[in-house]
């Protein structure tokens, strides 16, 4: 079986769900630990072996959730099979049509998806994180060595000022601005974490 990794949010676009569901998903069991790489929220998936799982374990209600806008525009012959069966038999030809369909669009979604990473067109979130954080950080140092060297300098000579005392007094206010700026930040994250997802937007 090949083996292709992404991350969640890239795996929840490509089924065209959000990201929680991909969660929920692993929670209840119906993408197994065995298409999972790594642990916790940091864990990738296994492309191939999560498709497996789902189509293993979601039931025929659930597969065809998954394409409901695609089922919508696929054209139903009027020869076809289905429309001429009836009862129970009759929902199940149509549910494993739609599912044969959903299958198909997924594939079409993985290739796209596959396409634009190799392209360079879309970039891996941990990348792009990782990316961030340097800039940021380079960022900081920078503004922080003008603050206690270039600007303590400055005014200890414009106010005839004591230039180390200043720069140390600057420093301690700044790195005290800096912890009281990274917690609000977590209260604020964490807030956003415990608001319940809009409706809909978890159904499997």
């Amino acid at each position: 079986m090949e083996k292709t990794i992404i991350t969640k949010g890239e795996y929840a676009r490509l089924k065209g769900r959000a990201p929680s569901c991909v969660s929920n998903w692993i929670a209840e069991g119906k993408i197994t630990p065995a298409a999972l790489a790594g642990t916790g929220t940091r864990a990738k998936i296994w492309v191939e072996r999560a498709d497996a799982d789902l189509e293993e374990r979601l039931d025929p209600a659930q597969q065809i959730a998954q394409e409901r806008t695609a089922f919508a525009a696929q054209p139903i012959s009027s020869n076809d099979a289905s429309s001429k069966a009836s009862g129970a038999d009759g929902d199940f030809v149509r549910a494993e049509r739609k599912a044969r369909a959903a299958k198909a669009v997924n594939e079409a979604r993985f290739a796209q998806l596959k396409a634009e990473k190799e392209s360079g067109r879309w970039i891996e979130t941990e990348m792009a994180q990782r990316a961030w954080r340097q800039e940021l950080s380079q960022l900081i140092d920078e503004f922080e060595t003008f603050l206690t060297s270039t600007l303590a300098r400055t005014l200890a000579e414009a106010h005839d000022l004591d230039a180390k005392a200043l720069s140390i007094e600057i420093r301690d206010l700044y790195h005290a601005h800096r912890r009281k700026a990274a917690a609000r930040a977590k209260e604020e994250l964490s807030t956003e974490a415990e608001l319940p997802a809009p409706a809909g937007s978890e159904a499997a």
